[in-house]
């Protein structure tokens, strides 16, 4: 995943790129379109917070090219329809991680635990709501303040 600029294969390039970004472009695409006709909708988009960290070099291009989509969106759908995304950190119920990866994780996060797929849920389903009708091109980044702690030094 953290592939060195000069080792990262152009099909690996692709693939990432193409795997992160092109569903939501053209699912947004489809969506957007239909509910500007019908007069509003919402549109969520799921980034990451690895979007902005300069390490993980095609991952986080791919996620931060899903924020960027999301802003111009939210220009060009408004005023009927309203963009934001959302940048969740490590996921507590993820399977793919190791018991060492989820506690040193824990320990850098001021709130003591990862974010759960549920609080995302929850989330997604605040910016549907009316609390939301006047944000758009937003990111709400969910990761329990790793990242106030990653820009404090700590």
């Amino acid at each position: 995943v953290d592939t060195p600029f000069l080792d990262l294969a152009t099909p690996h390039f692709h693939h990432v790129l193409s795997g992160n970004l092109r569903p939501t472009f053209a699912l947004s695409q489809i969506l957007g379109r239909s509910m500007k006709e019908r007069g509003g909708g919402r549109i969520i988009n799921i980034a990451a917070t690895d979007a902005f960290h300069r390490s993980h070099s095609i991952y986080g291009l791919a996620k931060q090219a899903v924020l960027n989509l999301t802003e111009a969106m939210a220009l060009d759908l408004a005023p009927e329809v309203t963009v934001n995304a959302i940048a969740p950190d490590l996921i507590a119920d993820n399977e793919d991680m190791s018991e060492e990866l989820v506690a040193t994780a824990t320990a850098a996060t001021p709130m003591a635990r990862l974010i759960t797929r549920a609080e995302i849920a929850d989330m997604a389903c605040l910016i549907c709501g009316p609390v939301f009708a006047n944000v758009t091109g937003q990111t709400v980044v969910m990761d329990g303040g790793r990242s106030i702690r990653r820009m404090a030094g700590a």
